[in-house]
């Protein structure tokens, strides 16, 4: 019989440690709450200024988009006004050499005239010049002949 005393003294004992952790845990588990709920509220703030610097990111990216694209719309616009220039210019000088052209073949006993003439084409695809050299003219009161030399 004592030793069965002895053994619910012993159990008893063991119970009692156990309920002071169990104590324990419950006095820490209020405490951890209240660090949780502190935790996601500060979670909560971060995503918030996460999301609001993301907006003003967004934004700067998309005024720069807008200032690039109407840098790229004048250089283009600057790029056609160039190539209808130039266009006119060759027109303009396409008819000069044609009125010299028709000034020489009525001169009459002129045999051959030689020069360098350079015409450059309208922009390619690319933005880049075509010009033609005209190495030599020969002009005869029955034939025009010109003849292109090479395409830079």
């Amino acid at each position: 019989m004592q030793s069965e005393v002895d053994l619910l003294k012993q159990r008893i004992t063991d119970l009692e440690a156990r309920k002071a952790e169990l104590e324990v845990k419950n006095a820490e588990i209020p405490e951890l709450r209240k660090k949780l709920a502190e935790v996601e509220a500060r979670n909560a703030k971060l995503i918030k200024q996460i999301m609001e610097e993301n907006n003003r990111r967004d934004a700067k990216i998309k005024d720069t988009t807008d200032r690039v694209d109407k840098e790229i719309d004048a250089f283009l616009v600057n790029v056609y006004k160039k190539s209808v220039s130039d266009e006119i210019r060759q027109c303009n000088k396409e008819k000069t050499i044609q009125r010299e052209v028709d000034a020489q073949d009525d001169a009459p006993g002129l045999a051959c005239i030689t020069g360098t003439v350079v015409i450059v084409n309208n922009l390619d695809e690319f933005g880049s010049q075509s010009i033609d050299k005209i190495n030599s003219c020969t002009s005869t009161e029955s034939s025009r002949e010109i003849e292109v030399i090479a395409n830079i």
